[in-house]
């Protein structure tokens, strides 16, 4: 592809990524988002990974407030421009906050990829894959069949569904900006009349907008760093 083409390619759809680190950690029991990481913070993982990104142009952190000024050092650092704002008292707070700031109307934005700082292994090639499936299907979700055989339990009982309908999905989810800002504000309303409890953000759209996410095929090393154990993991798959 010549550099003209790419740069049309690129245009389309211009995408914003709001990157979420704003958690307490508490299943690690220390702030996973600064720990070094082979020789780097986690969160610099994914600072790098969406500044390399061909169909990014421009990049949100937030985090927790106490974390405000050390992460703008560390994007200063790393030769990342990206703006660093303060998260709210949950992640779906969080997320809003980075979404207030999305330059819409200055960057082009069309596109917005909600990620987890988190998981530091994502990298430049699956966010421009995902960012460009979301330009057809206005949202996508990277993900896998799951691979082990999960148990549902309620009062009632265990019973086992099918695994080849199951999913274990990972972020960026990558979203339409309108259909996105669409589903939060429809939510709202649903969840003035009855609690809705929502684990990740392409189920905003999938319960309040008739689009559903597209799963793309995302990576296995895109772990998301939970527990202790988790980062001996992602060591172990920085150095293969």
């Amino acid at each position: 592809m010549g550099h003209a083409q790419l740069e049309r390619d690129i245009a389309v759809g211009k995408a914003t990524a709001i990157i979420v680190a704003a958690g307490s950690s508490t299943r690690m029991g220390f702030d996973k988002i600064f720990v070094k990481l082979v020789g780097k913070p986690v969160l610099a993982y994914s600072l790098v990974a969406f500044n390399e990104a061909n169909r990014i142009n421009e990049i949100i952190v937030v985090v927790s407030e106490n974390n405000v000024k050390k992460a703008r050092d560390l994007a200063v650092g790393l030769g990342v421009k990206c703006r660093v704002v303060k998260g709210g008292a949950n992640r779906s707070e969080s997320v809003q906050k980075g979404l207030d700031c999305v330059r819409e109307n200055e960057c082009g934005t069309e596109i917005i990829a909600i990620h987890d700082g988190a998981r530091p292994l994502i990298t430049p090639v699956l966010i421009d894959k995902l960012v460009a499936q979301a330009n057809v299907h206005r949202a996508v979700v990277p993900g896998f069949p799951a691979r082990d055989t999960i148990k549902f339990v309620d009062e009632s009982g265990v019973s086992t569904p099918p695994r080849d309908k199951l999913y274990a999905v990972q972020t960026p989810q990558v979203f339409e900006l309108a259909l996105y800002k669409e589903a939060v504000q429809k939510l709202a309303a649903l969840q003035k009349k009855s609690e809705v409890i929502v684990t990740d953000d392409a189920m905003i759209v999938e319960l309040a907008t008739v689009v559903s996410p597209k799963i793309v095929e995302g990576d296995y090393s895109n772990i998301k760093i939970t527990t202790p154990e988790d980062l001996l993991l992602a060591k172990a798959l920085l150095k293969v």
